[in-house]
């Protein structure tokens, strides 16, 4: 190899009179043992013309002896190493970035538009057949209505999607006063109110957003380039604030990004502090944009729910206090002698100190003590005074301060609240904790005497006086020197599943107590004293109730655990999805009711489920094969002297995802491959860890990736295949009448079918299928 240069040229296929752009000229030093004392230079003239391929470009990579006078005085007028990673021509606008790629890619455009258009209708057609509330929509439509009358709910799901639900029934005209009672499959969804809509809206939003930044991936610090990146930060935002399967999606993302930083780490040409730059956008738009986009869908929620409604009791006291019509707003401001009220667990998951008339199975004359979320009758108390505390005086009225010796009195059952010398039924290092029957008062001793002992007074009022919601306490039991706690340990089935409640030992107790230890009256009433305005001392921090509310989702989430001794036709297991096992009647089935029955298409299910199994497999062999080329390239080569690939990227068409030749190994189809490929996987397997109940339609984000993974591949496996264009398009119109044909065939389920179902008995193409009897049921 001559000592002052080396060219190795790509195909040269120059344009006339076309403009070129200049390029930088890159060094790279070289870290091999035999090129020490070289430098490696590229140069590159990237024509503007519209139809231009970078395999159309000139291309050339050049060895340089820096000891030569020439080299060295093309490096000494090389840009700075840096400007290696701007990218080569001039930036457009994003609007004229649009304009022209609309213009050059003009079947593309005419594709996405007939495809929006036939969505339209394949969405639309029928929508208004069936004029009664249809599955879910007893629970989404709901919540749309809470929206609009603005009273507070509960529900396992972020906000963001519900409240689109909300804004499109004001757009239609919904008032908030009906109540709501209670692929084939990705459209028949979409027919009803749910909140898997704006889920798989958000989620391709997000892919998009993410596959345009990748364009730009060469061209750093662009204003594209942070634009298309901060819209994928948005995108994630929006996709975890609909449903927390979005998760799924960040992750994809997350693993594609990580991918893409690990291969920068790997140049040694790419400075530090340009490195961290990487580092520090993505952590910023891509960790912190959703973030921030998921709190403020919150900050909105709470916002506009300002009204008393049936899922307040998930949130803490101050929180419910600040609502309109709750009857928190209004109770007397210091908790007295003979006040009745509840009291509440400062522990998230636990809820109010709750009693019944069930008694412990191993002591039938105590009644259970728990913790419970709902109110009712059973968790009201009536709380007395038992003696003054050493500091406490006398008064008119009789207010408990701190160190005041109290008893409670369950309402319903009159028994006192008491510690027993029995170990706790669940927590057995702790001692129980039930109710005893006031008849016998010679049993008790100081086992219900009760020590108020003040952890944090809140807000205002900084006095000794026992404030409902706003003084934070614990309770000492006088006889056994224990302190109440609540866990978020169960009680077996004798105890419903709730709350275990018991009484921590001194010596178990730590220094600084617990939220399971500590105690607030929530409301309490009493005759001798006035009502007071509790917004005036209470206030609630948006953070905090950020939490709260997150915590109470995933408590309820948990809670939806199916009933495995019991079949259910409407729920399925993860591994009956990727090939239809068993699709879902979304409705009743007599003859004469509008049928819907949610049911993919079977050849893009099994053909993309099919790919999306084999790709670990095909990825590996490809591994294999790279590998030997590598090894066989590197003994054929003279000398032993390695190949470098240019650094540049070129931005292609929506359909021109591999070169020209299909190579087997192509980085561009293996960053595709890859990004598709996670998704599907992110959105399915960890279906198989959650202990919740699931359904199909549970699948359908993951069917969205498992589906571009098959146009994927069969653009990719044409490509290999030939390279003649209209080969590839009869390959593609197959395909495309094929899935078609299917789609008409089952069509009449997804608009609905008011015939009797044996009509489409011959539809049933697995004999799991209950398209007209269910075999399990019978």
């Amino acid at each position: 190899m001559n000592d002052e240069f080396t060219t190795f040229k790509r195909r040269n296929k120059p344009l006339p009179n076309s403009p070129t752009f200049y390029t930088p000229s890159i060094t790279i030093d070289l870290e091999d043992e035999d090129k020490k004392n070289h430098s490696y230079s590229m140069n590159r003239n990237v024509h503007s013309h519209p139809s231009i391929d970078s395999n159309d470009c000139d291309f050339e990579a050049s060895y340089t002896n820096p000891s030569s006078s020439q080299n060295s005085k093309r490096l000494a007028s090389a840009p700075p190493l840096r400007d290696a990673y701007k990218y080569h021509k001039k930036p457009l606008g994003l609007f004229e970035y649009f304009k022209i790629k609309a213009k050059e890619n003009k079947s593309d455009f005419l594709i996405a538009l007939a495809l929006t258009i036939f969505a339209m209708f394949t969405r639309l057609y029928k929508i208004s057949y069936r004029d009664t509330v249809t599955w879910d929509e007893a629970h989404f439509g709901k919540f749309g209505a809470y929206y609009i009358n603005r009273t507070f709910y509960h529900d396992v799901h972020p906000p963001l999607a519900k409240m689109l639900v909300a804004l499109a029934e004001v757009i239609a005209g919904h008032n908030g006063t009906f109540n709501f009672d209670s692929d084939n499959a990705l459209c028949v969804i979409s027919k009803f109110i749910l909140l898997d809509q704006p889920l798989l809206f958000f989620t391709a939003l997000s892919i998009l957003c993410f596959a345009q930044f990748t364009c730009y991936r060469r061209n750093p610090f662009s204003n594209e380039w942070w634009i298309w990146l901060t819209f994928s930060g948005l995108s994630l935002g929006c996709v975890l604030s609909s449903k927390w399967i979005g998760l799924f999606c960040v992750a994809t993302v997350g693993l594609a990004t990580i991918d893409h930083l690990w291969e920068m780490y790997g140049k040694p040409a790419m400075p530090v502090d340009i490195y961290l730059n990487h580092w520090a956008a993505r952590i910023l738009c891509l960790i912190c944009v959703p973030i921030l986009v998921y709190l403020f869908a919150f900050y909105i929620h709470f916002l506009v729910l300002i009204n008393d409604g049936a899922g307040a009791h998930h949130m803490s006291s101050n929180f419910q206090a600040g609502m309109i019509g709750h009857n928190l707003n209004a109770q007397p401001i210091n908790v007295a002698n003979n006040s009745t009220g509840r009291l509440r667990s400062y522990y998230p998951r636990a809820g109010l100190l709750h009693s019944h008339n069930r008694v412990y199975p191993l002591n039938d004359q105590h009644n259970q003590v728990t913790s419970y979320q709902s109110k009712e009758m059973n968790n009201l108390w009536r709380i007395l005074l038992g003696r003054l505390g050493e500091n406490s005086k006398p008064d008119e009225y009789g207010y408990f301060r701190e160190g005041d010796i109290l008893k409670f009195v369950h309402l319903n059952s009159s028994r006192t609240l008491r510690v027993i010398s029995q170990p706790a039924p669940v927590t057995s290092e702790d001692m129980m904790v039930s109710c005893y029957n006031n008849i016998k008062m010679e049993d008790l001793g100081d086992s219900d005497m009760w020590e108020l002992r003040f952890y944090k007074q809140q807000g205002k009022l900084k006095d000794k006086i026992l404030h409902p919601m706003l003084t934070k306490f614990s309770l000492r039991n006088l006889k056994y020197d224990c302190i109440l706690r609540t866990h978020t340990k169960k009680l077996p089935i004798w105890g419903y599943y709730q709350n275990e409640v018991t009484c921590v030992k001194a010596i178990n107790v730590p220094k600084k107590l617990g939220d399971d230890m500590l105690w607030n009256v929530e409301e309490h009433r009493n005759t001798k004293l006035q009502n007071d305005n509790m917004r005036k001392y209470v206030k609630s921090n948006f953070l905090i109730n950020f939490a709260q509310i997150n915590l109470a989702m995933a408590q309820t989430n948990n809670g939806l655990v199916a009933d495995k001794d019991k079949y259910n036709p409407i729920e399925s297991s993860p591994d009956t999805w990727p090939f239809l096992y068993s699709p879902m009647r979304m409705v009743g089935w007599g003859d004469k009711e509008i049928k819907y029955y949610e049911i993919g298409n079977p050849i893009l299910w099994w053909a993309s489920s099919l790919l999306c199994f084999l790709f670990p497999i095909q990825y590996i062999i490809s591994f294999i094969y790279e590998k030997r080329r590598k090894a066989l390239d590197q003994f054929s080569k003279p000398n032993g002297k390695h190949k470098y690939e240019s650094v540049n990227f070129r931005e292609t068409t929506a359909t021109d995802y591999m070169t020209s030749y299909g190579e087997l190994n192509s980085k561009k189809y293996w960053l595709g491959a890859k990004l598709l490929w996670s998704g599907w996987f992110f959105h399915y397997f960890p279906f198989f860890l959650m202990g919740r109940v699931t359904y199909l339609h549970h699948y359908l984000p993951a069917l969205y990736f498992a589906l571009l993974f098959l146009a994927f591949q069969i653009d990719y496996f044409s490509r290999y295949i030939t390279n003649k264009k209209n080969v590839r398009m009869q390959i593609f119109i197959f395909c495309a009448v094929i899935a078609g044909l299917v789609f008409l065939f089952f069509f009449p389920f997804t608009v609905g079918y008011d015939k009797p179902a044996k009509n489409l008995a011959t539809r049933t193409w697995r004999k799991s299928w209950n398209v007209y009897q269910d075999l399990l049921e019978l």
